[in-house]
Parts: structure tokens; C-alpha cells; sequence
């Protein structure tokens, strides 16, 4: 039993030297919403790995649960890494809050103009990475290989910040407006129905020669 456990515990260690980066979506809930017709995102937080250089390649959705919702452009693999396109070994964490201006973030999502609110897409996030054994603006042939990294998200068409209360309010317009109308109708048809009777009254005429 204590042989099981002490090969646990330095497997759990070799593990832990071994390293990789480790990718949180910001939000961490992986939920960005946006009007229809506009863009929305996620940021991100990277550790880095304590043994490799890394340098992000592209990253992008797979098994969308809704494509037809929007589509999806990367950010993270047009920068690379925070220094020089890459992230070195125990650099502090990596983190970048999206601007769809600045291209600052994982990726931007466009939303289909003609969704509809409350549509949603679900999906994974896959970022594709490459791995150095030193730095590779230096190093020749320090390529390691690819890797990848997964986070889950979900997209949705919103209404836009502040546009809810004015769409309640329109709402409420038109209906205040309908009921103003049929009461309105009934006014009339109440005061015709107390029209006093109408006078019928001979045209003379001229006899014939």
C-alpha cells in the first residue's frame, strides 16, 4: 500500500515538473454575448510552462453546437505570445482582456445579424501551440512539437447594454396605444347609437305637361 502511494505521489510529480501552459477563458464561464450583427469575445489568462518556450499558433471553435449563429476570428495566434511571440518558461501569467479595436483577446465572435435574440452557440475553443525546448529567435532547430489546449464557451445573441428597458417600454407603448384605439372605437359606437332618428322629408316635384 505505502509502494502505491509513493509511486502515485511521484508520478503526480513528475507531472508536475513535466508542465504545460494552462488556458482560463475570460469570463472564466465561457459565456460572451452580443447583438445581432455585432462582435463580442473572450479574453483570456495563460500560465506558462515551467520548462518551454510557447509560442501560440491559431486557435478556433470546434463542435459548435449553432455555426450558423456567427463565426469566429483568432487573436491569440496573430500575437504569438506577450514578448517577442512567445512565452517564456515561468514568465508571470499571460493575460489579456478582449477589444475587438485592438485585437487584444483569444478571439472575436461576429453574430449573424439576423439571429435571434436568445439564439446560442456551444462549443469548445481549440488553441494550437508550439513547443521549444529554448528560445526559438535564438535557438535552430529547438522545436519541440504542437500541442493544443480546449476551453469550453457559449456565444448568444443579447440585447444590446441599456436597449431591454426600451424595448419593455416600446412595448408598453403600443399596447397603452391598442387600448387607447378600442376604447376609442367603443366611444364611437356608443355615441352613434344615441344619434337621434333621422327626419325623412318630401321633395316636391312639378306635374308633367
Amino acid at each position: 500500500m505505502k509502494l502505491t502511494r509513493l509511486a502515485a505521489q511521484l508520478l503526480l510529480g513528475a507531472l508536475t515538473l513535466q508542465g504545460a501552459p494552462v488556458l482560463t477563458l475570460i469570463p472564466s464561464s465561457g459565456f460572451a454575448g452580443g447583438a445581432p450583427g455585432g462582435v463580442t469575445g473572450w479574453g483570456f489568462s495563460m500560465v506558462s510552462d515551467p520548462n518551454e518556450w510557447i509560442s501560440f499558433i491559431t486557435s478556433f471553435p470546434l463542435t459548435e453546437s449553432n455555426p450558423g449563429l456567427g463565426f469566429y476570428q483568432d487573436f491569440i495566434g496573430l500575437a504569438g505570445g506577450p514578448s517577442g511571440g512567445v512565452l517564456e518558461p515561468g514568465a508571470p501569467d499571460w493575460v489579456q482582456t478582449f477589444d475587438a479595436l485592438a485585437g487584444t483577446g483569444l478571439g472575436a465572435y461576429y453574430l449573424n445579424p439576423f439571429a435571434l435574440i436568445g439564439d446560442t452557440n456551444t462549443g469548445t475553443l481549440m488553441v494550437i501551440y508550439e513547443r521549444f525546448s529554448g528560445d526559438p529567435a535564438t535557438c535552430g532547430g529547438c522545436l519541440l512539437g504542437q500541442d493544443e489546449l480546449t476551453a469550453n464557451f457559449e456565444a448568444a445573441a443579447t440585447p444590446e447594454p441599456g436597449t431591454a428597458p426600451l424595448v419593455l417600454m416600446g412595448v408598453g407603448l403600443v399596447v397603452w396605444g391598442a387600448r387607447r384605439v378600442r376604447s376609442a372605437n367603443r366611444g364611437r359606437r356608443g355615441v352613434g347609437s344615441m344619434r337621434e332618428p333621422c327626419t325623412l322629408r318630401a321633395i316636391p316635384t312639378r306635374p308633367l305637361r
